[in-house]
């Protein structure tokens, strides 16, 4: 029971640090594309009440 409990616990850790370089990626991933959408809604916004 012990050992079973050990060899998920290596997996689970591996399976942590799998998540953690895909989050690193994901928020990077993430950040882009908010701030493109950011960007060209305001961008439409000062086309379509400043011209």
């Amino acid at each position: 029971m012990f050992n079973k409990m050990k060899k998920f616990n290596n997996k689970s850790r591996y399976f942590t640090d799998e998540l953690n370089k895909l989050g690193e990626w994901m928020k990077w991933f993430l950040l882009t594309v908010i701030t493109l959408i950011i960007i060209s809604q305001v961008s439409h916004i000062f086309l379509t009440y400043g011209g």
